[in-house]
């Protein structure tokens, strides 16, 4: 039984968090990151070490993670810092 309410547990905290659009404070502008489609995309594993949770980023584990992989597949934001960092 406690294992069936932690996997159900589990689950509905993946569903929220796979619903979520992230706002990433930076100081040359802020940073909308859709998580809903990166997950039609990509499977969990492919950014998170172990289980899903929420990504600590500062410049450069963000520039290694994000920007080495969308340089890796030459697709999304590329050319310019603005690609990415808007400001209001």
């Amino acid at each position: 039984m406690k294992k069936s309410i932690f996997l159900m547990l589990m689950l509905l905290s993946c569903a929220v968090v796979a619903e979520s659009a992230y706002t990433f404070k930076a100081y040359n502008g802020d940073i909308t990151f859709d998580h809903v489609n990166h997950r039609r995309n990509f499977t969990c594993g492919d950014c998170h070490n172990g289980p899903p949770r929420f990504i600590e980023l500062d410049h450069d584990s963000a520039h290694k993670l994000c920007l080495g992989c969308h340089r890796k597949l030459g697709v999304g934001p590329l050319q310019h810092c603005s690609d990415c960092h808007k400001r209001d």
